[in-house]
């Protein structure tokens, strides 16, 4: 009877735990927290709740009334912009909340983190009272830090304060207060005083690491010379030199010093985005980021609207703040922020690095995935033993034993997928991007007419509807995959897409882009991120069950076309680096489990209307369409050795450059009326990459009525019918199109 009674305690406290435990551990399954420190450009309103706030750069008395916050809140809300500001996009990209002031009348959710900063605020205390400080800022972070223990228990906030992204934008003001007070001073006055500002904020990271804190962010300082108000007052066409030096030594020093603080504190991870060449490159260059003006603020008076946006003075408003970079005489508009917002979180170094905001939430992802919601199966007695349980039962012993059932229960807690569940994960250029390089630098395929066709908006697919990985998703009866860059992003149990558009297999194809290497770093946090869902087991077992697609080398064949040192012996050369760095590639891959592989292999370069029209060329051009050809034998020579020299490994190798050659050529033979033209562009053949761009309020373009009758749909893109056609003999053709193996096989193939 002992022994029975003995059972019966240990089952019922398996499910006791579960009841009790159950919430808690459904609440922290997963769970993001963003602490923010900063000056105007990040503070959301806790100006507006400082007495003795100064008005002016920073100030909080004029972004109290419209028309700050007219385009998004459609009321002010003490933010210095006419919408959202970077840190609003990072919580929205994170899946949190819009972080409110701190200092906002009201109960705050502070497990969500708080937003400390404050317009004019500085690294350096001022003898003015009104804005607030680093020092103080870090006083309230530490009221923060008391109030979470006083909730959670001293453990529960440590994992709060451990996964935390703290992220800053301070500096600026101190360079503006020095540029007043001391104009045109001596390097070494430059450098001594630099040298306190970085060594304030130096102190305080660590103050944050002491507390807990090890994911640090930063927004460096950004081009202070080039503001409208500071170039305003200085009655100067250019940038001011002298605020200038100052930003970038700043940044300089600010890079050495997180470099030492990552080698000194263990654990210690952090994230610099390179804000003053980013917004400096949107000011001198505003039209290649979709702007009208780079110069002059879309609110105020005087030479470039440099001051006096809002309040009781006069001023001008643009009839559109979208169209420009600055709000105002200091601060960006809603649309400049959003990407610069995507730049912190999703670009890659040099413009944020060695991490990025998104790559810096996922780590220590143990804290948000260890507690999972799981179905305990439990002995059939177990209903029969719960009727015998008494009072007495919750004993010391019982609970013990309650408690260590639990601790050997939760490691089991783990998702489980279906027996046949098959990951698809796709690496390659714009014909497999399926939205990458929108959150990569914001300049992606995201405007009409792209994805009119199926999608009925842009999605950042080079296509007017669906693409080939789209297609074989929906074959595989999978969710389309979805960009790897996509916030909030982070269940790879289906697989992941990490192809860009320009990318290359070498890095110095297209800079800016995902070239393949990097591709496959991204594939790397992936597998860390499988094995924190699945359990190392699974997550192999998942990786080694994918398919794995590829199609990536058309652009590094592109990028030497007008090289004229491009003789035969270098494109050999070259073509043996490209094979070299994909079979690197491949291995990796192989390592983490990887054995089904499908390949497109390069298309016919020189029939695209793009290529053509550069050279008025009506049928194909020579030399591209020999290296394509050339890569093209080469690449199924490679994967034949593979196959023989790596166990397991199997491969489909898809005929594009023929299938696409021949729908150019003999149009009407698969259904279409035009061949040789794209649907959408200018110049010959439609062959200029002007499809979706307006020059000012006019179209640069032509479209034709449907899309549908053409091969192309752009320059260098083929059509979702044109896709369709391609998918389907990738997914199931013809032995000559497609093989050994075709990607129906590869999925069904245990």
């Amino acid at each position: 009877m002992a022994k029975r009674s003995c059972s019966c305690t240990f089952y019922a406290a398996a499910f006791l735990w579960a009841l009790l435990l159950g919430p808690a551990i459904c609440y922290a399954r997963k769970h993001n927290t963003l602490f923010v420190f900063g000056d105007s450009l990040f503070d959301p309103g806790n100006n507006q709740y400082v007495n003795a706030t100064p008005g002016g750069r920073g100030g909080g008395g004029m972004a109290t009334s419209l028309p700050y916050g007219e385009t998004y809140f459609k009321h002010a809300t003490g933010r210095l912009s006419d919408g959202r500001l970077v840190p609003d996009f990072i919580a929205e990209f994170a899946k949190l909340p819009i972080l409110p002031a701190y200092l906002q009348p009201g109960t705050q959710n502070l497990t969500n983190g708080a937003n400390f900063a404050s317009g004019g605020g500085a690294v350096l205390p001022s003898d003015h009272p009104g804005p607030i400080d680093l020092g103080k800022q870090l006083s309230y972070f530490k009221e923060v830090v008391k109030s979470l223990k006083a909730k959670l228990g001293d453990a529960g906030a440590k994992r709060v304060l451990m996964r935390a992204v703290y992220l800053f934008s301070i500096g600026g003001n101190d360079y503006f207060r020095l540029y007043s007070t001391k104009p045109n001073v001596t390097q070494s006055y430059r450098r001594e005083y630099i040298s306190i500002v970085i060594g304030n904020i130096t102190s305080a990271l660590k103050e944050i690491y002491g507390l807990g804190g090890r994911k640090i962010a930063f927004q460096n300082a950004g081009p202070l010379g080039c503001l409208p108000a500071t170039r305003a007052r200085s009655n100067g066409t250019g940038c001011v030199e002298e605020l200038q030096a100052h930003a970038r030594l700043h940044n300089r020093e600010l890079a050495i010093a997180l470099r030492k603080l990552k080698t000194d504190l263990p654990g210690f991870e952090y994230s610099i985005f390179d804000y003053y060449n980013s917004l400096k490159d949107r000011i001198l260059n505003p039209s290649k980021y979709g702007f009208e003006d780079g110069q002059a603020a879309c609110c105020g008076s005087g030479p470039y609207r440099g001051s006096s946006c809002g309040g009781s003075q006069k001023y001008e408003v643009c009839s559109d703040p979208s169209k420009y970079i600055w709000f105002d005489g200091a601060h960006t508009t809603e649309a400049a922020n959003y990407q610069l917002a995507q730049l912190i979180w999703s670009a890659v170094a040099p413009v944020t690095g060695p991490s990025n905001v998104r790559q810096l939430f996922m780590h220590y992802a143990v804290y948000a995935t260890s507690f999972r919601c799981c179905k305990v199966t439990l002995p059939s007695a177990f209903a029969t033993q719960m009727t015998m349980l008494h009072v007495d039962s919750f004993s010391p012993l019982f609970l013990t034993l309650s408690f260590c059932t639990i601790l050997l229960l939760l490691p089991s807690c783990r998702a489980e997928l279906p027996e046949n569940h098959v990951a698809f994960f796709i690496f390659g250029d714009s014909l497999l991007d399926a939205g990458n390089n929108i959150y990569l630098n914001g300049r992606g395929t995201n405007y009409l007419p792209y994805g009119e066709t199926f999608f009925k908006s842009p999605t950042g697919r080079v296509c007017d509807g669906r693409i080939v990985p789209d297609f074989i998703s929906e074959y595989a009866k999978l969710p389309y995959i979805k960009p790897y860059l996509e916030p909030g992003f982070t269940d790879y149990t289906n697989g992941v897409n990490f192809a860009s558009a320009g990318a290359g297999v070498l890095p110095e194809t297209h800079p800016g882009t995902l070239y393949l290497k990097l591709q496959l770093n991204y594939f790397e946090e992936v597998v860390k991120g499988l094995k924190q869902q699945l359990g190392e087991g699974d997550a192999r077992k998942l990786l080694s069950k994918a398919v794995y697609l590829f199609s990536i080398g058309g652009n590094d064949y592109n990028a030497i076309q007008n090289n004229p040192k491009a003789a035969a012996s270098f494109r050999k050369m070259y073509m043996t680096m490209v094979l070299g760095n994909i079979t690197a590639g491949i291995k990796q891959l192989y390592a983490h489990g990887g054995r089904k592989f499908a390949f497109q292999n390069v298309g016919p370069i020189g029939c695209m209307p793009g290529t053509r029209a550069s050279s008025g060329s009506e049928g194909c051009l020579h030399d591209p369409t020999v290296i394509a050809k050339m890569h093209n034998i080469a690449l199924s020579r490679v994967l034949k050795r593979m196959e023989q020299g790596l166990p397991g490994f199997k491969y489909a190798l898809f005929d594009y450059y023929t299938s696409l050659t021949m729908r150019t050529l003999y149009s009407s033979k698969f259904g279409f009326k035009v061949g040789m033209s794209a649907c959408c562009g200018s110049g010959p053949f439609n062959g200029q990459f002007t499809c979706g761009k307006k020059n000012g309020t006019t179209s640069s373009y032509t479209l034709c009525s449907d899309p549908s009758e053409y091969v192309w749909f752009d320059a260098a893109h083929p059509t979702e019918t044109a896709n369709r056609q391609l998918a389907s003999l990738l997914w199931d053709g013809p032995s000559h199109t497609v093989g050994p193996y075709n990607m129906k096989m590869l999925f069904e193939m245990s």
